[in-house]
């Protein structure tokens, strides 16, 4: 997601005028979130499309794109779509894969994984997935779901490590650093009706 951001940031900031004074231009980097979003909606239209037909392919991405809170986060710098993107294509691995009759192909489970792997990479609350994952393959292909299993976890760890070079140093260390410092991030401050929550409330 960070990526994302910047690389819109560097692509277009020189279109976007303004921030001459200043090393962000936030309207650059927000460009970022319209195109994870666009890329959502393209992505539940077109599983739409080939599952359901047509017309529930063009309600799901109408739908998609009213919704409020989709628009309100794709005009900003943030993670949240870039997230919201990567849960998607891991939950469309699993609708259009995992939810057959057979298990899934070796090559399935290695794209599972590796979309899994974004996930961890945008933010690390994809590690509450493969529980998920893991109950669901059991539960459907008994114990046929291990290779597919094995293979999407190893090819999702493989990419979170190779794309995080600071896991590189010290792997065990900079984990549960990472996992101690997500915990204990500062509180964000919300106003709602004249009224200050902290987010975690």
């Amino acid at each position: 997601g960070r990526i994302l951001i910047g690389m819109t940031h560097e692509m277009f900031s020189w279109l976007i005028p303004g921030s001459e004074d200043s090393v962000v231009n936030l309207m650059a980097a927000r460009l970022a979130g319209c195109l994870a979003f666009a890329l959502t909606v393209l992505a539940v239209a077109e599983w739409s499309y080939r599952t359901y037909g047509l017309t529930t392919a063009i309600c799901s991405g109408l739908m998609l794109i009213l919704m409020p809170q989709f628009i309100g986060h794709a005009r900003l710098a943030t993670l949240e779509i870039s997230t919201a993107l990567a849960w998607l294509m891991v939950t469309i691995c699993l609708l259009t894969w995992w939810a057959g009759s057979e298990r899934p192909r070796d090559r399935q489970a290695i794209v599972t994984g590796l979309f899994w792997g974004l996930l961890m990479l945008t933010k690390m609350q994809g590690i509450l997935y493969p529980p998920v994952i893991a109950g669901w393959a059991l539960y459907r292909f008994r114990h046929q779901a291990f290779r597919p299993l094995i293979l999407c976890s190893l090819s999702g760890l493989a990419l979170m490590f190779i794309c995080w070079p600071w896991l590189w140093l010290d792997p065990q260390k900079h984990l549960l650093e990472y996992l101690n410092r997500a915990s204990e991030r500062s509180i964000i401050y919300v106003w709602y009706l004249g009224q200050r929550f902290a987010d975690r409330d």
